[in-house]
């Protein structure tokens, strides 16, 4: 009789221990915030990646970057790993991480290459190519 009662609680507790978390895949860049300090994928198409001074690398969303709801960031120290983002611009693109708020927007720092995925991902994008082109905007 327990045996058949542990078989009817493993079978009862299946379906909510296999069903996804609320979490969508991606979410558009407009719904970015509603995600702050959780690891998800935001969706987009990238409208410009520009670079600062000391070799960072934003990567915006919207034609005014101030007014936009999220944005990409790659620190210098990371560069190499991410590779070149150039060809990013014009493309949709999937960020995966964790969402920070930074100064009101929504935020993901990139790390990893293997955090960027979409159509906007090809084999340009490898480390052979100069990853610091591009024009501060931010």
């Amino acid at each position: 009789m327990r045996f058949v009662c542990a078989v009817l609680l493993v079978f009862c507790t299946l379906p909510a221990i296999s069903q996804k978390t609320d979490v969508p895949s991606c979410v558009s860049i407009e719904k970015a915030k509603d995600f702050i300090g959780q690891d998800v994928c935001i969706v987009g198409k990238v409208f410009r990646v520009g670079f600062s001074d000391t070799g960072t690398a934003f990567i915006t969303f919207c034609e005014d970057y101030k007014h936009c709801p999220f944005s990409a960031v790659v620190f210098n120290r990371d560069m190499d790993k991410v590779g070149n983002l150039q060809s990013l611009e014009g493309r949709e693109l999937e960020v995966t991480g964790r969402v920070k708020d930074f100064n009101g927007t929504a935020e993901i720092v990139v790390k990893k290459r293997s955090q960027l995925s979409g159509e906007a991902v090809s084999p340009s994008l490898g480390r052979d190519s100069n990853p610091r082109t591009g024009n501060w905007h931010r």
